[in-house]
């Protein structure tokens, strides 16, 4: 305990006050129903984030640690994407353990997979538990037998399970031998299974795209952490200007810019989007000169840094700065590419330059830690505050690197689906390292890369062109649902506007079963302001949250909405609703195989009579009584533009459909209206053909 309340002390990054970690929500689904989501995501490729939507509730961090009553050991999976705060979570169980909660556990021990890439012998679990995390102050023998004796007041937590180089191995059946040196993955795969220290928790995290891994029938609970709602964000943004007298003019600027209000939803780039505001705001920068895309952000958090180890300011010091700094700035971005090449992310201290190691920890681009090999020896270790500071660094020796030619450009280049089979090749580093490098081909970069390459602009444009000819070629293909995304935030990445066009001209934007985050709306909203023709968004089974619902407004091309999933409920119809009047042009409204009632359709409906140019409505196969029926009835008078309505498979009686056609027959817009009454008729009415049809 000790150790760790002063490990805290030594690790305080004030990115997040403790109190701010025990209020991040987990949302927190049952056994069986992570086990019906795996099979479905195994069977379909999907991506497990669509799970979101059927979570059972929501719990704090330390509930997820709540005693158990069972004697067998409890497996806990915690997802999140990158920079989520799953680390820093972790980090902190350990340290309220070591202040007293947590009572019914009597042993903790934290250990980070990027660390355990480095161990390559073999070792027993003394040694794991003993030699890389705290060596007992007591008896150490005493210590493991009560660890073996009474393993269920052990937690141990295997933090970033998509960085290890290993996969979890099933093949062995046979039990462990204490005592027997064996890998790391072989010691982790033993206690997920329960074949070692039978009764123990275990808490894994790891990004949802690698959890295919994990095998289901050790799983007894799946939580995930989606980071910061808008709540959160203007309360981090208040905490962090709190000292500064333009903390109204920061916060106001984040809330009212949609690009870096997105970022900010990610904890880590929240983090960033404040380093580079405080920098811009504190010299006077007006608003067409702050960031509004990640790359930029980053590349302004670079320059931010080097100014204040200058001490000076100013647009023209950018390139005198780059040119004093460039060894160091190559150095580094040269280790971020050999790490991604290894599928490294912790490098001992002698692979990189002390200087270079000391200029980049002063200011958080780098964190320096301890780390111990096999015989206990301490080495100094270092590793990125954080992937996506790697994937930058890393992106700037692609484009700047005389060591790499276009080819081999061209080859380190790729969209990433967030559909993954189970046999795919785990990859780790793949989250942003494209868009950083589609950031860098954008032409407000040229220069700077120019500076970085040694070499005059012409250079660096040739190699910028290369990674746009590739993005507009993607742009022409026939693309899924999850990579015409990540082709969006390419795309936004480079403000360029013809690609943006280009690629509204030639996608049709259905998507199925996957997260669609609010930066993932953004960026697809990029493109859509940008494309010269009318789109219909099909959206099934995705998960959207209330801000990504909030950029829609922001596209006039948009002409119609199909939501289609049972996961769409009241609550979401009510969010729904709020924004569907700003839509300008909206003529197509569907939301169908919903999980909606007369509740939901109530929202909707009254939503919908403040869109001038609707044209049509579906509403099939929801569950919306005669009250319902009627709700909808109201809409009719209300758009004149309105000509098509399809009711069928929900509950109405007959007399909701007869009192629908006598108000139907009062609209003289309406072309089309399909409904069933309890399946016992199906009436179709046109006005064209002057008919009613009924059967």
């Amino acid at each position: 305990m000790s150790m760790l309340l002063q490990r805290h002390e030594e690790m305080n990054t004030g990115i997040l006050k403790p109190t701010s970690l025990d209020h991040i929500p987990i949302n927190l689904m049952s056994k069986n129903m992570w086990k019906e989501r795996m099979d479905r995501t195994r069977r379909n490729l999907r991506d497990l984030q669509s799970c979101k939507s059927e979570m059972a509730r929501c719990v704090k961090v330390l509930e997820l640690l709540e005693p158990s009553n069972t004697s067998e050991s409890r497996v806990i999976v915690l997802l999140g994407k990158a920079g989520t705060g799953k680390t820093m979570l972790m980090q902190h169980i350990t340290y309220q353990w070591a202040k007293g909660a947590l009572p019914d556990l009597s042993l903790i021990y934290l250990f980070e997979f990027r660390q355990l890439n480095l161990i390559k012998k073999k070792l027993t679990l003394r040694q794991l538990l003993f030699n890389f995390f705290h060596k007992p102050e007591e008896d150490e023998d005493l210590v493991f037998e009560f660890i073996c004796t009474n393993p269920q007041r052990l937690c141990i937590i295997f933090d970033g399970y998509d960085e290890f180089a290993g996969k979890i191995d099933l093949v062995g059946t046979h039990t462990y031998n204490m005592e027997k040196p064996v890998s790391v993955i072989e010691l982790f795969s033993a206690l997920y299974t329960g074949k070692l220290l039978n009764g123990c928790t275990l808490l894994v995290t790891c990004r949802p795209k690698d959890v295919l891994d994990l095998p289901l029938h050790a799983v007894d609970q799946v939580g995930e952490v989606l980071g910061f709602d808008h709540r959160q964000v203007e309360e981090f943004t208040r905490n962090f200007f709190n000292d500064c007298s333009y903390k109204e003019q920061a916060l106001r600027h984040l809330m009212e810019d949609p690009n870096i209000l997105n970022m900010c939803y990610v904890p880590a780039l929240c983090f960033v989007c404040c380093m580079c505001l405080d920098h811009s705001l504190s010299q006077g920068c007006g608003k067409s000169q702050l960031p509004n895309t990640m790359t930029q952000v980053y590349i302004k958090m670079l320059l931010a840094f080097l100014s204040k180890k200058q001490a000076i300011s100013g647009p023209k010091c950018s390139k005198t700065l780059l040119q004093k700094y460039r060894q160091e700035i190559n150095e580094l971005s040269e280790l971020a590419m050999r790490g991604l090449d290894q599928s490294n992310i912790v490098f001992y201290a002698n692979d990189v330059s002390n200087s270079v190691i000391k200029f980049f920890s002063e200011n958080a681009f780098l964190s320096v830690f301890e780390v111990k090999n096999e015989d206990r020896v301490k080495n100094v270790g270092c590793a990125f505050i954080h992937l996506t500071m790697q994937e930058f660094f890393a992106a700037l020796h692609l484009i700047t690197s005389d060591s790499i030619n276009e080819t081999e450009l061209r080859k380190s280049f790729n969209l990433k689906s967030k559909w993954i089979s189970k046999n795919d090749r785990k990859t780790v580093f793949t989250d942003m390292f494209h868009i950083f490098v589609s950031g860098l081909s954008s032409k407000e970069c040229t220069s700077l890369l120019s500076t970085l390459a040694r070499h005059n602009e012409s250079w660096v444009e040739k190699r910028q062109r290369v990674i746009l000819h590739m993005l507009t070629k993607l742009g022409t293909s026939n693309l899924s649902g999850p990579k015409i995304i990540e082709l969006c935030h390419c795309a936004h990445e480079t403000q360029d506007p013809q690609l943006a066009e280009l690629i509204g001209a030639h996608q049709k934007y259905e998507f199925r079963n996957f997260r669609l985050t609010p930066v993932d709306m953004n960026a697809l909203v990029y493109i859509l302001k940008h494309s010269r023709r009318d789109v219909c968004l099909d959206i099934a089974g995705c998960s959207i949250e209330v801000e990504g619902l909030d950029v829609l407004p922001r596209c006039s091309a948009i002409q119609g909405l199909v939501f289609r999933s049972r996961k769409y409920n009241n609550v979401f119809a009510e969010a729904l609703a709020a924004v569907l009047p700003k839509i300008e042009f909206l003529q197509i409204f569907e939301f169908v195989g919903g999980n909606i009632n007369d509740t939901g359709v109530a929202s909707l409906a009254r939503a919908l009579q403040d869109c001038p140019h609707l044209k049509e409505i579906n509403f099939n196969d929801n569950s919306l009584t005669d009250q319902g029926i009627a709700e909808v009835t109201n809409v009719f008078h209300k758009v004149t533009s309105l000509r098509k309505v399809n009711l069928n498979n929900n509950i109405a009686s007959l007399d909701g459909v007869f009192t629908l056609i006598n108000t139907m027959c009062l609209c003289n817009s309406i072309e089309e209206i399909h409904i069933d009454g309890n399946r016992k008729a199906e009436v179709y009415f046109s006005n064209r053909a002057g008919h009613l049809m009924k059967r």
